[in-house]
């Protein structure tokens, strides 16, 4: 079952960045293609398979999945979800182009892989995990959405203003989206973190503590960024580089972390 609904998935997303690429396609020659509604059901189609090939362990056998190639999944499903979410207000499917190779591409692995380890979740752990994969989430849709207010802020600047830029907000809403991601990022990485403390005994211990370490510099740095910019105000180019900076922590946290003791030190 979770084989077909990764291959109905994989199906979905590719007619889904089709989609896209067409809309995108649009703005090039100044018409836009009418499909908007096509593009969404196809699209909720894609999230709705993902999510029941990567949550069905947790009502079959009360666990979830969290290797690095699933953990990575579940993180771009969030991601995707997001961006899909976002779209109802923002003029973002663009950022999709270059998310949902991404997806696809764990969920390849995923079928390669084959050998998913289920991890038996208490409700203290479940409640730990759940927010620290939204909290990775959303600050991973943060760090795709700062590379594409760079290149829009490079591309104006050059006064290239056809093609891609065309299809993307205005520079302020970017701004604007890439601080609100950041502070709702923020706020779910401080109760992961809390709820770590609390609920889990061996969240400072040897194995676990460079993961926390990571993520709390990588708080830092956004908490710092965040009062940087609502206190003194701050450009957007030095709100990008802090959020690249931040976000090599926060992968090298949860991401970087995994590959080690799955991969390294097996």
């Amino acid at each position: 079952m979770i084989t077909t609904l990764s291959i109905l998935a994989i199906i979905a997303y590719l007619a889904t960045w089709m989609l896209i690429v067409i809309r995108v396609q649009g703005y090039f020659s100044e018409y836009v293609p009418q499909q908007g509604i096509s593009l969404k059901i196809i699209w909720i189609f894609a999230l709705c398979a993902q999510a029941a090939s990567l949550y069905a362990p947790l009502i079959l056998q009360n666990g979830l999945s969290l290797d690095l190639i699933s953990a990575t999944s579940h993180v771009l499903w969030l991601i995707s979800l997001l961006i899909f979410y976002t779209t109802f207000r923002y003029k973002i499917e663009t950022l999709a182009l270059f998310v949902i190779p991404f997806v696809i591409l764990s969920l390849v692995l995923r079928l390669l892989a084959n050998d998913w380890q289920v991890t038996h979740l208490s409700g203290e752990l479940g409640i730990h995990i759940f927010i620290s994969l939204l909290a990775y989430s959303v600050l991973f849709f943060a760090t795709v959405q700062a590379c594409l207010l760079a290149y829009q802020h490079y591309r104006l600047h050059a006064h290239h203003t056809r093609g891609l830029i065309r299809s993307l907000p205005a520079l302020d809403d970017m701004e604007a989206l890439l601080f609100r991601l950041i502070t709702v990022g923020v706020i779910l990485l401080s109760l992961a973190l809390l709820s770590g403390f609390i609920y889990l005994n061996h969240f400072l211990h040897q194995e676990v503590a460079h993961k926390v370490t990571f993520s709390v510099i990588a708080w830092l740095l956004f908490a710092s960024l965040l009062f940087k910019r609502y206190r003194y105000g701050c450009q957007a180019r030095v709100a990008i580089r802090w959020t690249l900076f931040a976000s090599t922590f926060l992968f090298l946290a949860y991401f970087g972390s995994k590959f080690v003791f799955e991969y390294l030190l097996k």
